[in-house]
């Protein structure tokens, strides 16, 4: 088998430095956090508050936690009670990353990921009625939203750090199978703040609960480190897989004893592989690549090449990698398939009730500029 999977890291390259110069990028990484975080509980810095009512999900740890499908979860169950919402994306590997870029205004998408990013694209492919803007700025973009669409909902995709920006409800996101990244900051490890910040958090999810790991250890330490929150349970399932050529869908129960090739450049590549496994799927080439990458012709070749010579039947990818795949010209042999997936959470009526009743309560609060 051809495999070139590796754990997610930040930047592959700074991996490879010596565990010394690494503590010391860290140190000062550490001090630089910590440094800004003061400010803002100092007053140096201050948060501003958005008109609407305003819903962050983040997480503490860098990479493949699920917070962009729980965005999407979010914004399509809100969107189904009747709110109009509105969703501010960084919009990570686009183009032009300062600029604003509306998305998709609720009926017409920019189909250009180039100027969109994957994950604001495909947010806006699927979630049709809302309205995705990628901007950094997210308050000076709230703005904009409020003046031109007057939404009822605000959601920001990777908020949990954004402190420039004031949130009605926090939604902290916590990988069951790396719940702390180590307990040490970047590049050290994959904290992106000091674990005692997770007492932000109005709510924990907990993503990647379909696979085994110790509820009970867990929820005691979320507790000492976040206090008394709610804590819900969420995971990932493959609904099917998409043949892009000829439109043709398929239960991932097809992949049962076929070779296949997966590629991808997303957070968490290993899950990828091990999700289409589960489904007996004889995985003869694995190939990751940097988050948000965008392929090359030499890339796409060199994967085809192996595909081919392991005598792979079907090639898969996300539907995140799609996004930059789309305007390519693929070969067709071996057929390229994408896989479909969507959020499932264990009690969903629990989470949706604890939602719905803290968007109540922030509906009812008086507007201020």
């Amino acid at each position: 088998m051809t495999a070139d999977i590796r754990p997610h890291a930040p930047h592959h390259w700074i991996m490879n430095l010596p565990r010394p110069l690494l503590a010391g990028l860290a140190t000062g990484y550490s001090f630089g956090v910590r440094f800004r975080l003061a400010l803002y509980r100092t007053g140096y810095l201050t948060s501003r508050r958005l008109r609407t009512m305003t819903i962050s999900v983040g997480n503490i740890t860098v990479g493949g936690t699920g917070k962009t499908p729980l965005v999407e979860y979010l914004a399509s169950a809100l969107s189904g009670q009747g709110y109009k919402v509105a969703i501010l994306t960084r919009g990570y590997g686009r183009k032009h990353p300062r600029r604003r870029q509306l998305v998709s205004d609720g009926e017409k998408v920019l189909d250009d990921v180039h100027l969109t990013g994957d994950e604001p694209l495909l947010l806006a492919k699927h979630l049709p009625g809302v309205i995705v803007v990628a901007d950094a700025h997210r308050y000076e973009a709230g703005r904009w939203v409020e003046q031109r669409y007057a939404p009822d909902l605000i959601i920001l995709d990777d908020g949990f750090q954004h402190l420039a920006l004031e949130r009605d409800l926090d939604l902290l996101i916590i990988d069951a199978l790396d719940p702390f990244g180590g307990q040490q900051p970047l590049p050290l490890g994959r904290l992106r703040e000091p674990l005692s910040e997770m007492r932000r958090a109005s709510a924990i999810v907990i993503t990647h609960a379909d696979r085994p790991f110790n509820q009970e250890e867990l929820t005691t330490s979320i507790e000492a480190l976040a206090g008394d929150k709610p804590v819900f349970y969420a995971y990932r399932e493959i609904t099917g897989l998409l043949n892009p050529r000829s439109e043709e869908t398929v239960l991932p129960q097809r992949l049962e004893r076929r070779r296949v090739a997966v590629f991808c450049a997303i957070g968490q590549p290993m899950r990828f592989v091990e999700d289409v496994s589960h489904f007996g799927a004889r995985v003869v080439v694995q190939r990751a690549f940097p988050d948000h990458h965008f392929f090359s012709p030499s890339d796409l070749h060199r994967i085809y090449a192996q595909a081919r010579r392991a005598g792979a039947e079907w090639i898969l990818t996300t539907e995140k990698d799609w996004m930059r795949l789309r305007s390519r010209d693929l070969p067709t042999d071996p057929p390229l398939w994408i896989v479909q997936s969507e959020l499932r959470l264990v009690d969903e009526a629990r989470f949706m009730s604890f939602i719905l009743r803290r968007v109540m309560e922030g509906a009812a609060k008086s507007p201020s500029d």
